[in-house]
């Protein structure tokens, strides 16, 4: 008896140690959309891998250049932006975890929250073809046939 409990007790710290549990640390189990960071927590922040694409796509140093200026414009319109949508967001998961849900200030904070994200969604498009603008036309190509849509939409 006390050989299974040992067995038991090993097994139970060894598959313990190995899974990842789901109030662990290691992942936050109620992890939410709007509690994402916004900077683009994936490999190469915000706008990807930019010394790749570089790489990938032969781009001079004039470009690089350009693009950098074009990418650095972004992200100052892109924060003023962010700044407004996130007190909107927090007020808005607020009252979604709330018992009881108020729908009529529910709608009221999307209104609100739909004015600066769909700018910031413009925004995000007009950086995209800034960027491409600075590309050859075989670089432009070379750029869309390499990069994934990032929605069912396309873009």
């Amino acid at each position: 008896m006390k050989k299974l409990s040992v067995i038991l007790i090993l097994l139970a710290l060894v598959l313990g140690s190995c899974a990842k549990w789901p109030f662990s640390q290691e992942r936050n189990f109620f992890h939410g959309f709007m509690d994402r960071p916004h900077s683009g927590a994936r490999r190469g922040g915000r706008f990807g891998d930019f010394e790749k694409m570089c790489r990938d796509l032969e781009l001079t140093e004039d470009q690089k250049e350009r693009v950098e200026e074009i990418n650095k414009n972004f992200m100052e319109k892109h924060d003023a932006l962010y700044k407004q949508i996130k007190p909107l967001e927090r007020k808005l998961r607020d009252e979604l975890r709330k018992n009881a849900v108020d729908l009529v200030r529910v709608e009221k904070l999307l209104n609100q929250l739909s004015g600066p994200d769909i700018q910031r969604r413009l925004l995000i498009i007009e950086h995209r073809i800034a960027v491409e603008k600075v590309f050859t036309s075989e670089q432009q190509d070379k750029a869309r046939r390499h990069r994934p849509p990032r929605n069912k939409y396309g873009f």
